[in-house]
């Protein structure tokens, strides 16, 4: 009995969490102008691929199709815009709980902070799952006319929740340190700049490095996105979101104590 009271406010809390992200406008406007840069983005592809890559490996066996030469590309920079809208509602559900003193209530209550953290971090997850539907409707549409890599395209998405779930596992820690929005914003972007810097540096010639190749996440995003689900790109991203997930709680139990 005890434990179905305890899944049943986990339950509570996580709809509560995910009520004040998507009763909110502010998801379906940042959804929206993302899904209207995406789509200008597949036509630019699309367009490139028709006019310029079809023409120069034309009577090629061995030529790219549509799904290298527009979904690969499109799928990578939609990754970086759905990591990059992360930090948006972290504060919403994270910072701004701070700044109205609403936390309090909630490290209060008998809840565990796991609980706490586990509720938040999942609702902040919806979105990226949300986002990753809007990024089938491309295919989806050029399916009808063209033959495509379902499994590419699949692994791809799958790369890229992995993706968004360990960055907004980051946002999440760095949310609970502090309740200063700007402060907060510049250390999401930070955390993804460093990994941005570390994978530039490990390919290349001068600096290149095995150990900054495995650290940062855009290296462990290729190769989903290229087709190729491995183990060890799974286990990192799962390493990521579990560690900086239990940095979360040991902060909040600290802040309990």
């Amino acid at each position: 009995a005890k434990r179905q009271t305890l899944m049943r406010i986990a339950a509570t809390i996580l709809f509560n969490e995910m009520r004040r992200i998507w009763m909110q406008p502010l998801v379906w406007i940042v959804l929206g102008l993302t899904f209207i840069v995406i789509a200008l983005l597949f036509l630019v592809l699309l367009n490139n691929f028709y006019l310029d890559i079809q023409v120069k490996f034309a009577g090629n066996d061995n030529a790219p199709g549509v799904t290298d030469s527009v979904f690969h590309p499109m799928l990578f920079w939609s990754s970086i815009i759905g990591a990059l809208m992360m930090p948006i509602f972290t504060l919403r559900i994270v910072t701004e709980e701070k700044i109205r003193r609403q936390d309090i209530l909630l490290t209060s209550a008998p809840i565990k902070c796991t609980t706490i953290i586990t509720t938040k971090l999942l609702a902040i997850v919806s979105v990226a799952a949300a986002f990753a539907l809007l990024n089938l409707i491309f295919p989806l549409t050029m399916s009808t006319i063209v033959n495509l890599d379902w499994g590419k395209i699949a692994a791809g998405i799958i790369g890229m929740l992995l993706f968004q779930a360990s960055y907004a596992a980051i946002c999440v820690w760095i949310a609970t340190l502090t309740q200063n929005i700007m402060f907060t914003l510049l250390s999401c972007l930070g955390m993804f700049l460093l990994s941005f810097i570390l994978f530039y540096s490990a390919t290349s010639k001068e600096s290149a490095s095995n150990l900054f190749l495995y650290i940062s996440s855009f290296s462990h995003l290729l190769s989903p996105l290229s087709g190729l689900i491995t183990s060890t790109d799974i286990f990192y991203f799962i390493i990521v979101i579990l560690l900086f997930s239990t940095l979360s709680i040991i902060h909040l139990r600290f802040k309990r104590d």
